[in-house]
């Protein structure tokens, strides 16, 4: 069974203009609707829970997936890409952020150039 580093809070989350309503399972950014696979959400409501803070390859690995794969599959790094690249997509004004060396985090994008 998988691991969850997620705490048990409300059906609701807001991070910036990202929302997400659990029990539905959808999510908007921006105002627009984010179109997610299972796993996509799930590495979104994992950000949306833990906002600013730096999370390893390992805590994702592990919450998302637990031991179906290897770490070194380089999962947790195409996941979090497509991620990124679809908040992008809907103009939010949040990213995650990859820390070199250390991991990745949710935040606010500083004056993004638009595209």
């Amino acid at each position: 069974s998988r691991r969850r580093i997620m705490p048990a809070l409300g059906p609701d989350i807001a991070v910036e203009d990202v929302r997400m309503d659990t029990r539905a399972r959808v999510a908007t950014a921006g105002g627009n609707p984010l179109v997610l696979t299972m796993r996509e959400y799930d590495i979104l409501e994992l950000f949306l829970r833990h906002p600013g803070q730096v999370l390893t390859k390992e805590q994702i690995h592990d919450a998302i997936w637990s031991y179906e794969t290897d770490l070194e599959s380089g999962l947790v790094e195409v996941y979090v890409g497509r991620v990124r690249r679809k908040l992008r997509s809907a103009d939010s004004v949040t990213t995650i952020d990859n820390m070199r060396g250390v991991g990745y985090r949710l935040l606010a994008v500083e004056n993004r150039p638009r595209s």
